[in-house]
């Protein structure tokens, strides 16, 4: 077993030693993707800190590639700028703002928001430079949503979480170690929870629709299709609502997107689903709840009896924290405040049964209003709807490569649904910001020499430089 930082230090070793081969034998920018592909593969839990800034595998990574990358000859930097750059920075600068508004200025606290929003969405956005880089990252990425099913199943049958076995146990702090439904264990694997490793798996699948590709060989295609069934066994291992629905909503919605006539259809069931949740919320979430087992009692909000279970919670959540929100302002309570849970902010009324049922905040946009205020919730609607119009205008312009479209798939479901039932946290998060920069690296590239001959059929006028 190799706990702490042991663990940290032998699992950044194992990721050095493949990332310097790649750095060596092909170059900086095609060594950058699998590295951070690979630090996925291993627990979230395993940080040190470094000048009061925690440093998990991802995180440390990201920073070891990116300045090699910086600093080698071909680690070319300046290229031309695009509005999802523009996002990631005002997110940056509100973490500043707000942190800064709270608990005064630090040296870490640039660093602290650079690597928390920049530094993936940066570390994406420079591992991509030819669709011949796009290929091997999905190949890596096949590869790690493999392995991560496989643990999750075994998990999940066995009671054992091959991970701990290793690296030894996470803390205990968002979910019991031993959490079952329907008396089978759900499977964490990697993640701090199991919805959140779930959503890992979610936000990784976009990679293995890019192998499906019609250029790609039969052999590629092929382990394409015997790992997605292995990936929905570990979605069902979580025994997670959430990312199962994510998973299956964004292929529904990619065949709507590459399947002219699907639209019409699919977008009416998916009006009428919204339509029927609104009209009757808690029958609907009261349904889904009875599936899992789910027990109800009565708790105390704003004053107000209510039913409570654990799905009810989500409906819950915006009545608990809507004097919190109201009063949160442009710059909300800070990252201190809410960086763990219960959260430690004011306007939270109500019994101390009440308090400890709603604690955890699984809503994206209630904790990030929470934290960061207004302006935060806004820049990141703004951050995820540009990032779905960029991967709509790649897609327009080359309607056979399918990873665009899958990617964008998975943010119209992510922002409508996912975000609404969990917290983004960055167990997951990290991967989204880096998938952004992969799609910004594809905005820049469509006026890239290297990639000329790639996007001069989407075209009919002649091609030129813009």
């Amino acid at each position: 077993m190799f706990p702490g930082i042991t663990g940290w230090a032998i699992s950044l070793g194992i990721i050095f030693v493949v990332w310097i081969v790649l750095f060596v034998r092909r170059g900086p920018a095609e060594a950058l993707a699998p590295a951070l592909l690979l630090s996925m593969a291993f627990p979230v839990w395993l940080k040190v800190t470094v000048f009061d800034v925690p440093l998990g595998l991802r995180t440390a990574t990201a920073a070891m590639t990116m300045l090699a990358f910086a600093v080698h000859p071909r680690g070319r930097i300046w290229s031309p700028l695009t509005v999802l750059d523009l996002c990631v920075a005002l997110l940056c600068g509100s973490q500043i703002l707000t942190d800064v508004w709270h608990d005064g200025f630090s040296i870490a606290l640039p660093f602290r928001a650079y690597g928390e929003w920049a530094l993936p969405y940066v570390a994406g956005r420079y591992a991509i430079r030819t669709q011949q880089d796009l290929v091997t990252a999905a190949k890596w990425a096949t590869g790690v949503v493999l392995f991560l099913s496989v643990l999750a199943v075994i998990e999940n049958v066995t009671r054992v979480n091959v991970a701990e076995l290793v690296f030894g146990e996470r803390p205990e702090e968002l979910a019991p170690r031993n959490m079952s439904r329907f008396n089978l264990k759900r499977a964490y694997a990697t993640a701090m929870h199991p919805i959140y490793f779930g959503m890992i798996l979610a936000v990784l699948s976009p990679w293995l629709v890019c192998l499906l590709d019609k250029r790609e060989s039969a052999a590629t295609r092929g382990f394409v299709m015997f790992v997605v069934p292995i990936m929905l066994l570990g979605l069902m291992a979580t025994i997670s609502k959430t990312p199962i629905m994510t998973v299956l909503g964004s292929w529904v919605f990619l065949l709507a997107i590459i399947i002219r006539w699907l639209r019409v259809p699919v977008m009416t069931i998916v009006v009428a689903s919204i339509a029927v949740f609104l009209i009757w919320p808690y029958e609907v979430t009261d349904f889904f709840g009875r599936q899992s087992g789910e027990r109800h009692r009565i708790i105390e909000v704003d004053g107000t009896a209510m039913v409570y279970s654990s799905s009810r919670a989500r409906l819950l959540l915006p009545l608990a924290y809507a004097k919190a929100m109201t009063n949160a302002g442009i710059v909300g309570y800070g990252s201190e405040a809410t960086k763990e849970f219960p959260l430690k902010i004011p306007y939270m009324e109500g019994t101390a049964e009440t308090r400890d049922a709603l604690k955890l905040v699984d809503n994206a946009y209630i904790l990030m209003v929470l934290r960061m205020g207004w302006l935060g919730g806004f820049l990141l609607v703004l951050l995820l709807i540009t990032g779905m119009l960029s991967c709509w205008s790649l897609h327009r312009r080359r309607p056979d490569r399918l990873f665009p479209a899958a990617f964008l798939s998975l943010l119209i479901v992510y922002s409508i649904l996912s975000l609404n039932l969990v917290s983004q946290v960055y167990d997951f998060f990290f991967t989204i910001a880096w998938t952004l920069g992969v799609v910004s690296a594809l905005l820049i590239q469509k006026t890239s020499s290297s990639l000329m001959s790639d996007f001069k059929p989407a075209f009919n006028a002649p091609y030129r430089k813009s």
